[in-house]
């Protein structure tokens, strides 16, 4: 009997690290890029070969950047762009035109004991040819279910600088108390530096509030380096510090290191946060 509650005990704990799925109810999915895009004409739902811009690793060991999103649904969203960000990226630089439609794919996770729902979504301009600064949309967006549909409550746009692909979208309760976090990792680029930034938010009461911002991949002229996030260790503080293994390949002016500079570290909750 000691070792069956011991074995429950485990897969318990086991449990409680593991990503929380993402909805795949396709008439729920439509429902939310409705909600996100009012008045637009969504189509599609096939799953396309992704294709994303190839990284160029310089001297270092090339740090990999995966695609959150590879075999997603991808689906097309027509009307006309909605804001500055996206004049930009609908933008034909070669010959001033702009485009209607936007290539999407994304993931929506609806959160338990709520009438809410989190989508993280990514998109780029068919025939476009926009400028580095914006060459695809990322997006955070909350919803909430009230008299049978959906409205936004909370949209933010992320980083667009170089902007190509979700490295990570999971999420994960950090903090013990049953209801998870929302884990986004957003690439980013530009003057011959490329990375990624890892976020961390809080979805109680029904915000986006972020508890975390911290560069977890950078190749650049200051270095060489990722940080891979420790979920067992940061659930042991409950979520008071956010801690990864942080693998150092290079020191700044592309000094390369003999063998990678491996440490533990721990972030306090709220680091890097603009503003709160």
């Amino acid at each position: 009997m000691p070792n069956a509650r011991l074995l429950c005990l485990a897969l318990a704990c086991l449990a409680s690290l593991r990503a929380m799925e993402p909805a795949k109810n396709e008439s729920l999915r439509v429902k939310i890029l409705a909600a996100v895009f009012p008045g637009m004409r969504v189509s599609g739902g096939t799953v396309p070969i992704r294709k994303i811009i190839p990284r160029q690793p310089g001297t270092f060991r090339p740090i990999d950047f995966p695609d959150a999103l590879a075999g997603e649904r991808q689906y097309s969203v027509a009307g006309e762009p909605a804001n500055e960000t996206e004049m930009c990226a609908a933008e034909n630089m070669l010959d001033r035109s702009f485009s209607r439609v936007r290539k999407l794919q994304f993931k929506v996770f609806v959160l338990p004991s709520t009438h809410d729902a989190v989508a993280v979504i990514q998109y780029s301009f068919a025939n476009s040819n926009p400028a580095g600064s914006c060459w695809s949309v990322g997006r955070i967006v909350r919803l909430s279910l009230e008299k049978h549909e959906w409205r936004v409550t909370q949209d933010r746009m992320l980083e667009d600088q170089h902007h190509s692909a979700f490295q990570e979208i999971n999420l994960i309760d950090l903090d013990n108390d049953g209801f998870g976090e929302l884990i986004v990792d957003s690439d980013w680029g530009g003057a011959g530096n490329i990375g990624s930034n890892l976020l961390i938010f809080s979805l109680r009461k029904g915000q986006l509030e972020e508890w975390l911002r911290i560069t977890s991949r950078y190749e650049g002229d200051e270095g060489s380096f990722e940080q891979r996030f420790d979920v067992t260790a940061t659930k042991a503080t409950s979520g008071q510090r956010f801690c990864f293994r942080k693998i150092q390949y290079a020191e700044a002016d592309y000094k390369v290191l003999p063998k990678p500079r491996v440490n533990a570290v721990c972030y306090p909750r709220y680091d890097g946060v603009k503003s709160r």
